[in-house]
């Protein structure tokens, strides 16, 4: 015979399991945001080895979109990553002013927000990028 403490530890522990199996049904099942790079422009170096890349990043409806530069190689093409030298919240149109190659070693960006996001390796491709306020 069966007290009624053995009842409600199985009652509880069948509970718990069903629990468990929902919660990992949802995980499975879990959808994964995808974010979205739209080119925006290319700047070529003086040399055209380099060229530094704007595009804006869209990581669904519940992150802000968000402004990227990437400094590349000329033959490489931006991926599914961030950029890999600046990050700012807000289109490119409103983020970004002007871009200008200084030298190969050196780029200089106008950044018209103050809303820096991440101020990534600024020496990506042995380029060092200077920020520039308005």
């Amino acid at each position: 015979m069966i007290n009624k403490s053995r009842l409600g530890l199985l009652g509880f522990g069948l509970l718990a399991l069903g629990l468990v199996g929902f919660s990992f049904y949802n995980v499975m099942t879990l959808e994964v945001v995808e974010c979205e790079n739209s080119l925006v422009a290319e700047y070529p170096s003086a040399s055209g080895e380099l060229k530094a890349v704007v595009f804006d990043r869209s990581c669904g409806a519940a992150t802000p979109v968000s402004t990227h530069l990437s400094l590349l190689k000329a033959d490489e093409a931006i991926d599914d990553a961030g950029g890999n030298a600046l990050s700012v919240r807000g289109l490119a149109t409103e983020a970004i002013g002007a871009i200008t190659w200084d030298s190969e070693e050196e780029l200089s960006v106008e950044v018209l927000t103050d809303e820096l996001l991440i101020e990534q390796d600024r020496s990506t491709v042995n380029v060092t990028v200077n920020l520039v306020r308005p």
